[in-house]
């Protein structure tokens, strides 16, 4: 397949850099804030009926500023610093982002209470600029998509195609990309005493998902032109679902005023003349593979979900955009916080040993049960540094009281996973990485994500019908990866020339849209001499 994408994606990429992304002259912002302002004097005529006096106030941090709100008080990441007003002000928190009241929520419990048993009434998707710049209102991405009867039938299909049975068979495939990942930071590492395992990480997630979902692993180097479009299609996809690059949403800029049109045009341009094709090819392909694929899962569900070829293209294109850059993350994580603890390579390489000792192969993910550190170690690495620090943002579909708070119809509602993870009556020492505190649990993190409540091992896939679909899927791959390296070799800091040892920097982390990710590191993949697997 050819595309000439690259052109495109460029431009587009122009349009993210600081200098373009927020061109508000005074002009403009001076105009917004006037209309902003008359708008308020016009509201204020008209107040709720509601007698808020009888109910709880949700507190409120301090130096909120007219139209700004709390923005400028966030800093780059914004979730740190709501997580330290969480541990001012309590677990629920009302937050002016721009004009907007969002309403923070920092405690398991309340979490479970309003996305889960009152899903009901918060299972709706504000607004957002940037979700609707990549596709129309009518075809929103699944994750961004009003609840409506298509909206359960289409995420009913995914959770089909996504779920244990379905994925079932692909175990070969995953273990083989795991090896070729494996093999190319080995020898890397050989030719260039050290390796940026993230470039690679990408590059085989996207066969690993390309093999899965289509049935081809079509991306044979960096360079293929497929490859640019899925990582654009992705990246873009990031960038627009971050929750606070809503800035058109955030300071009720209206349209005449909206300087911010050429992105949208961007972002839409891209989608619709690269990304969308592209996977309408790769859907061509899929269906005339001669093995298995999601593809064909989904093509024998279309008549009963009422599931349409436009469909399939955008659950197919969120599949990419959304599943390889935060398995990437997590992954790039775990080899970096396994790379300072060489005791626990050490552990879970004995474990992994004996296993191949007692039945002569590496593991599966069915396998688990007999890995139990294995298990403890993976959710630990999600709870200290998940891929995302927010869910999803919920929208309140009419006036709601929770705990005597009155959540207000149209609310913006968000669980922080952030201060979820880092919560020390929750977890002991929360700023350690301690695997041993989930030695107890070897069920997988989808089971617990969908059992009850009170076992959930961590919050970083979401909450009831907004929880990401692809849960398996991710913590499958994940497992090949990471087995496959601890059978092979360990991981090791830099070592310079003049023998000093740099390790990875696990507190620089940085905020790239939708996902967090860790800044740039290299490390060693050095083989082991006593490993059992050749």
């Amino acid at each position: 397949m050819r595309f000439n994408c690259s052109g495109l994606f460029n431009e587009f990429q122009k349009t993210r850099k600081p200098d373009n992304f927020l061109p508000i002259t005074s002009a403009v912002l001076a105009a917004a804030i006037a209309v902003y302002g008359v708008k308020m004097i016009f509201s204020s005529k008209n107040p709720r009926k509601s007698d808020f006096k009888s109910y709880r106030v949700i507190p409120t941090p301090p130096g909120s500023l007219f139209y700004f709100g709390h923005t400028l008080s966030l800093g780059n990441m914004p979730a740190h610093k709501i997580t330290e007003w969480h541990k001012e002000l309590g677990p629920i928190l009302r937050v002016k982002i721009g004009v907007q009241d969002w309403i923070f929520i920092g405690d398991s419990t309340m979490a479970h209470d309003i996305f889960t048993l009152e899903a009901n009434l918060t299972s709706y998707r504000p607004h957002f600029m940037f979700d609707n710049a990549i596709s129309s209102e009518s075809e929103r991405q699944v994750a961004f998509a009003e609840k409506d009867i298509k909206w359960d039938d289409i995420r009913t299909t995914i959770l089909d195609i996504l779920s244990p049975s379905s994925l079932k068979g692909f175990d070969a495939t995953l273990q083989e990309e795991a090896r070729v990942l494996v093999e190319q930071l080995i020898k890397r590492t050989q030719r260039h005493g050290s390796v940026d395992p993230l470039p690679f990480i990408q590059y085989n997630l996207t066969n690993v998902i390309l093999s899965v979902t289509f049935g081809n692993s079509c991306v044979k180097s960096p360079n293929d032109t497929v490859y640019k479009c899925i990582m654009g299609l992705s990246r873009t996809n990031l960038h627009c679902i971050g929750i606070f690059n809503n800035t058109v949403g955030f300071f009720s800029i209206p349209s005449y005023l909206n300087i911010f049109s050429r992105e949208r045009r961007k972002m839409r341009d891209y989608t619709n003349k690269v990304c969308y094709p592209m996977v309408q090819k790769l859907l061509k392909n899929a269906r005339e593979s001669s093995r298995d694929n999601l593809v064909k899962k989904i093509d024998l569900l279309k008549e009963e979900y009422g599931v349409d070829e436009k469909n399939t293209t955008l659950i197919m294109s969120e599949i990419l955009a959304t599943d390889i850059e935060t398995v990437c993350s997590t992954t790039a994580w775990m080899f970096a916080l396994l790379c300072h603890c060489p005791e626990v390579q050490r552990k879970l390489a004995r474990e992994i040993d004996n296993f191949i000792g007692k039945h002569y192969r590496v593991p599966t993910f069915e396998d688990r049960l007999e890995l139990p550190y294995y298990c403890a170690v993976q959710k630990e690495c999600l709870r200290i540094r998940p891929p995302v620090y927010f869910g999803v943002p919920c929208k309140a579909s009419k006036d709601f009281v929770y705990r005597n708070y009155l959540i207000p119809k149209g609310s913006i509602l968000v669980s922080n996973i952030h201060a979820l993870h880092n919560d020390e009556y929750a977890f002991t020492e929360p700023e350690k990485f301690i695997p041993e505190r989930f030695l107890h649990d070897t069920h997988t993190m989808h089971a617990r994500a969908h059992g009850r409540f009170e076992n959930r091992d961590h919050f970083a896939f979401g909450w009831g019908r907004r929880m990401c679909p692809g849960i398996l899927l991710a913590e499958n791959k994940l497992f090949n990866i990471v087995a496959m390296i601890v059978v092979r070799c360990t991981i090791e800091p830099v070592l310079t020339s003049k023998g000093q040892v740099i390790y990875p920097n696990l507190t620089d982390i940085r905020n790239e849209g939708a996902t967090v990710v860790p800044g740039p590191f290299q490390l060693r993949f050095i083989e082991r001499d006593d490993r059992l697997i050749v």
